[in-house]
């Protein structure tokens, strides 16, 4: 984890450096709201300061409808469905990986 910290009202969070990508920083964990990040050159005892601030938007996804349909004698294989609520194109994964979903109308 870096030395450089981003902060808002109550929080302060750590950047971890993305793996292959000189020079950027990965910051999970931000709800929506607006942040301000400070970033200072060490080499120049500050002098050199970029500030940037940026806003995450409150999310319009909802989940709802969760049905869980374990395996049975009858059916060996589970099942898992709910409805989605957007006003956004998304993106769906899977363990890690992005998939396509089967998508059952009713």
């Amino acid at each position: 984890m870096g030395s450089n910290t981003v902060s808002n009202t109550t929080t302060v969070f750590g950047w971890n450096e993305v793996p292959g990508s000189a020079g950027k920083l990965n910051l999970t964990g931000l709800g929506f709201g607006e942040y301000r990040a400070t970033v200072q050159d060490a080499n120049t005892s500050g002098c050199n300061t970029v500030v940037k601030a940026f806003t995450i938007a409150k999310s319009s996804l909802s989940i709802s409808e969760n049905v869980l349909t374990p395996p049975s004698c009858d059916n060996p294989e589970a099942s898992y469905s709910f409805k989605l609520n957007t006003t956004n194109a998304l993106k769906y994964y899977l363990n890690g990986v992005q998939i396509t979903p089967f998508f059952y109308r009713l």
